[in-house]
């Protein structure tokens, strides 16, 4: 029976005749498991209400939803006016609410995990520099290779 390893050996290196970088590999392979499960992936509902509070976003809605009032009184849908500097207007507005409130939001996402990144993992991780992983002889020949291109 045939099953995955639990790391992908490293090819690069066996094809090259180097010596095999079997930690990094390891790290690269096994990355689900240094994710904190309980990290935060979604704003809930106290931070999407901030997300609504923000003054720019309250503007765009109070503009989209004076537009739909404007369809409204005219006894027309949205659809019915595509083509319309009235339609292209409601158009415009309602994708920069869209896109501001998911800005703040993904922002505000960002701010909220902040801590939890800056924070001691009992994984092993990579380090920032990929040079830092090679060894002396494998940055020296890598260096000469560039070198001589």
């Amino acid at each position: 029976k045939n099953y995955a390893s639990r790391y992908m050996p490293d090819t690069q290196a066996a094809y090259r005749g180097l010596k095999p970088q079997t930690a990094l590999m390891r790290a690269a392979s096994g990355m689900s498991r240094t994710i904190d499960p309980r990290r935060p992936r979604k704003l809930n509902l106290a931070q999407q209400a901030e997300v609504d509070r923000h003054p720019e976003v309250k503007l765009l809605r109070r503009r989209r939803k004076s537009l739909l009032q404007a369809f409204r009184d005219q006894k027309r849908s949205i659809a019915s006016t595509k083509g319309t500097l009235l339609y292209d207007h409601y158009r415009q507005v309602y994708q920069a609410h869209r896109n501001l409130k998911r800005r703040y939001e993904k922002a505000l996402l960002t701010e909220v995990k902040s801590p939890l990144l800056q924070t001691d993992y009992p994984f092993p991780t990579i380090p920032e520099t990929p040079m830092a992983v090679f060894s002396s002889s494998t940055r020296e020949q890598y260096r000469s290779g560039i070198e001589h291109s």
